[in-house]
């Protein structure tokens, strides 16, 4: 993970309360990344390898769950209706 990864991703901790950490594989088409859901459901993705992505959500004790084991969470897709209008 770069370092220009890391602090956008603290950026969006220090600006959003109750942020749950998805861990996204790589696919045939994307990358592996990171996604921070923030309690009001406001998203933030980024590239980032499966291991520093775990690592990250350990070092600052966020709940870390697996995407395509773990469904996203509904307040994520309400957000995105919501900033859609």
């Amino acid at each position: 993970m770069t370092a220009e990864t890391r602090a956008a991703l603290f950026d969006f901790l220090d600006n959003h309360p109750g942020v749950q950490v998805w861990v996204e594989p790589a696919t045939g088409f994307n990358k592996a990344s990171i996604l921070l859901v923030a309690g009001d459901g406001e998203w933030l993705r980024r590239n980032a390898a499966e291991p520093s992505a775990r690592d990250f959500a350990k070092q600052a004790k966020l709940t870390c769950f697996t995407a395509g084991l773990d469904a996203y969470p509904q307040r994520m897709r309400d957000w995105d209706l919501r900033e859609k209008d």
